[in-house]
């Protein structure tokens, strides 16, 4: 299994695989409450995308009810040659998918 880090250096493992799109596959991570997407290509748009978002974070409108309504990412997921692969994103637990 490839290493992977956060913006911070700190490792991060991805332990299991529990869902696959077009992009990417999301995985439960070694950070309890945290999922991981990793792109299957990551492009330079999908790099941007994520900064842009990582710079203006959404407010949770169900923080006061301490439930996470929006996983947003939270942070990047580098690999070991420093290239920028997914993100790291909250878990939302019991979670319905809408679209």
């Amino acid at each position: 299994m490839p290493m992977y880090f956060d913006s911070q250096g700190k490792s991060i493992s991805l332990v299991k695989e529990i869902a696959k799109g077009g992009e990417g596959a999301v995985w439960t991570t070694n950070r309890s409450g945290y999922l991981g997407k990793i792109y299957y290509k990551p492009t330079s748009q999908q790099v941007e995308k994520l900064k842009l978002m990582l710079a203006h974070p959404q407010k949770n409108p169900t923080a006061s009810q301490n439930h996470t309504a929006i996983s947003w990412p939270i942070d990047l997921i580098i690999d070991s040659q420093k290239n920028c692969v997914g993100f790291l994103m909250l878990e939302i637990s019991n979670a319905k998918e809408m679209i």
